[in-house]
């Protein structure tokens, strides 16, 4: 692979989780009201896809923000 092309599949990568971290941030902000700061911070220091997708799963099953992070490998 060139480095051309690895930095088009890393900007990818970057575009998606970041996407996916926006979508994040709209879907806690419709359930629970505006984004916490703390909130906010948690979400930022995750940086892989898979962290995140499970968040916005366990946003369906979780009654409070507390718990979303509590069942989370990042708080």
């Amino acid at each position: 692979m060139t480095i051309a092309a690895k930095l088009i599949e890393k900007g990818k990568i970057e575009g998606k989780i970041e996407g996916e971290r926006l979508l994040l941030i709209r879907l806690i902000e419709r359930k629970w009201g505006r984004l916490q700061p703390n909130i906010k911070e948690c979400l930022s220091r995750i940086n892989t896809l898979e962290e995140l997708e499970g968040l916005g799963e366990r946003v369906i099953i979780s009654e409070r923000t507390e718990e979303l992070f509590r069942m989370s490998k990042v708080s």
